[in-house]
């Protein structure tokens, strides 16, 4: 389960979980979480709530991959992980992330290592030694102006 907050479109918080997770108390957690502890971003205040979507992510049908690039853009998510110099790297990417950037395999790898922190030479040996498993996603956002006017029906 991921939450994912946007402040006119744009990300402004987004944390989750790949752990099995009961739904509400999922929702309830890291709403909290994505809201106020992203490290990318302030904490969520009061003055953009009229502003506010949130998108909540329920993740399935995990698998792992042997090739980096063995993913269906559209459809699954990726997360990555490898080591360079006894270093570990990791990072994840929502499958509704790679269609709005409209990102190629190869570009979307290469984005996922940059958010994992590697700053180094992005070579084969480094796309070979990469872990990858796919994820698909069931998908439901809602605006707080949407929300505002279902609770007031």
């Amino acid at each position: 389960m991921f939450v994912t907050w946007n402040h006119n479109s744009r990300l402004r918080g987004c944390i989750g979980t790949f752990k099995s997770i009961e739904l509400i108390k999922g929702l309830r957690q890291y709403s909290l979480i994505s809201a106020l502890e992203d490290k990318r971003f302030d904490p969520i205040n009061l003055t953009i709530l009229n502003d506010l979507s949130v998108s909540i992510s329920i993740l399935h049908n995990f698998k792992k991959k042997l090739d980096c690039f063995d993913f269906k853009i559209g459809l699954e998510g990726i997360k990555i992980d490898f080591y360079h110099n006894n270093r570990h790297y990791q990072s994840t990417f929502l499958p509704n992330v790679l269609t709005e950037q409209n990102w190629t395999k190869e570009q979307s790898i290469v984005a996922a290592i940059k958010k994992s922190g590697y700053r180094q030479k992005i070579d084969k040996d480094l796309y070979n030694g990469i872990n990858l498993e796919t994820f698909e996603s069931e998908y439901k956002s809602m605006s707080y102006k949407n929300y505002l006017f279902l609770v007031n029906l």
